[in-house]
């Protein structure tokens, strides 16, 4: 059986193309925040064309923070709720694309970009769209999602690079809201409502009084407006132990949170798009890793700045793994990993394949 690396593409020579590059990117942050090694080797490869970037208005607002010379990014919510508006395609004809690469694997997208008029366009073959690809690679489950970004720019033009860098964000420095002796530690536990992907509140108080105990610190919640009752619950039991702790649910836009993550000394985060905000910052995460929506071999951070503490994994209930990460184990990694701060280098390099 061929490796997919052995599947025969017709390379594409980067000489031959002389106007704007599309991307078509994931709508989740941690996703999106993945696709950043692979961006960087299409700007190596395509120094001087234009890449744009297709996302959700989130994404958009993410990539202020991605140092990415001569790029745009194009909002899927400025053309309303339509997959295939005609004045989207009518905006992405005007570019009049030499290529095309789909960060994900979705039939619609593919369509999109046909109808926009890209006729060399890169992606993988699922979802019965491969008949739609000049160049549909095979897919591997089993690798990293950095690496499947990264093989849909390196593949087709013959394998060019052989390591990655791991995703890297800029940041603005803020004012600390404390004085400035205390660690700041940025939490973001999840919520009820996303039943299986939630560390309960009750048990989160009991994990950060006791780091409080042995670090002069305080803490923000982080979330969106679905996290604030958790959160409001989570900061009136600090409050009720003269715990410093700020509640940001709902209030941070994506570029707010970035930079609140990245003044952090330590984040603690359910696997989430604020672990890799984190991770890609430079701050040290301790991850609550449980039952996700990918298998955390394929998303978990390639930087040394991510801690996992993995959940009991002979529960059957998908919804009582999190809570089988006891506060004083989680607790202590935090007060080693404080005690440490032995972050690493955030341009360590990875191979592809």
């Amino acid at each position: 059986m061929k490796d997919s690396n052995d599947i025969i593409l017709k390379p594409l020579h980067t000489k031959e193309v002389n106007s704007p590059i599309l991307v078509v990117l994931p709508k989740f942050i941690g996703d999106a925040i993945n696709t950043l090694p692979a961006l960087k080797l299409l700007r190596q490869l395509y120094p001087a064309q234009k890449i744009v970037i297709l996302a959700n208005g989130a994404i958009c607002e993410l990539f202020k923070k991605v140092e990415l010379a001569n790029s745009e990014t194009l909002s899927l919510n400025s053309f309303g709720k339509k997959k295939w508006s005609l004045d989207l395609i009518k905006a992405l004809r005007k570019f009049e694309f030499a290529l095309g690469f789909l960060f994900r694997g979705s039939l619609g997208d593919a369509i999109l970009c046909k109808m926009a008029g890209i006729k060399t366009l890169i992606g993988y073959a699922q979802n019965g769209r491969s008949a739609l690809l000049s160049h549909a690679l095979p897919l591997n489950i089993n690798q990293h999602y950095i690496t499947r970004y990264c093989r849909l720019v390196n593949e087709p033009h013959g394998n060019p690079f052989k390591c990655f860098e791991s995703p890297k964000l800029s940041h603005a420095h803020i004012e600390r809201a404390f004085q400035s002796e205390q660690k700041v530690i940025s939490v973001y536990m999840g919520s009820a409502n996303k039943n299986n992907r939630y560390y309960p509140s009750h048990y989160a108080k009991e994990a950060l009084l006791e780091i409080s105990k042995h670090s002069v610190c305080s803490f923000n919640l982080l979330g969106s407006c679905d996290e604030a009752f958790e959160n409001s619950q989570l900061c009136d039991l600090l409050k009720a132990d003269n715990i410093a702790v700020t509640d940001l649910s709902g209030k941070t836009s994506i570029t707010e949170l970035v930079d609140t993550i990245a003044q952090s000394d330590l984040m603690i985060s359910i696997d989430s798009g604020p672990m890799h905000i984190a991770c890609a910052t430079g701050v040290n995460c301790i991850t609550l890793v449980g039952p996700g929506t990918s298998p955390w071999s394929c998303v978990q951070p390639v930087t040394p700045y991510c801690k996992p503490i993995f959940a009991n994994p002979l529960l059957l209930n998908d919804s009582d793994k999190l809570s089988s990460i006891s506060p004083s184990k989680l607790a202590l990694l935090a007060i080693n990993t404080l005690n440490s701060q032995n972050q690493g280098n955030s341009h360590d390099e990875y191979p592809i394949n």
